[in-house]
């Protein structure tokens, strides 16, 4: 399956953005499963909220609470691997924890019922 990437539209990334930040700040505050409860139906799907916690919880305390986080690219996407078509926006934040100095987040959220919503997180 190839990849269709689109400029992103400024209104749009940005709310993708702003939703995608109000999400990281639930993980950051270690709220684990009220970002599950706020994720995409097939986050939901694929993880249950207990593995989500523990996965999430285990990957935290190993780097550390969040010192600084910053957007380094957006893309919108129709299409990503193992995914359905539709509306995505994929983000890629550089960031600093107290147990480890550089990272790479990225953030891929999906257009649900008319919000943005968390499909998939990494940090590496």
């Amino acid at each position: 399956m190839s990849s269709v990437w689109l400029p992103v539209l400024a209104q749009g990334d940005g709310r993708a953005r702003a939703d995608a930040e109000q999400w990281l700040a639930l993980v950051d505050n270690g709220k684990y499963r009220d970002s599950w409860k706020e994720a995409s139906k097939p986050f939901r799907t694929q993880v249950t909220a207990e593995e989500w916690e523990r996965q999430v919880r285990a990957v935290r305390e190993s780097i550390g609470s969040l010192a600084s986080r910053k957007l380094a690219s957006s893309k919108a996407a129709k299409t990503l691997p193992g995914a359905p078509d539709g509306d995505y926006v994929v983000m890629m934040f550089e960031a600093k924890f107290t147990k480890k100095e550089s990272a790479i987040e990225t953030v891929v959220v999906s257009l649900e019922s008319g919000h943005w919503r968390v499909a998939g997180y990494f940090i590496r």
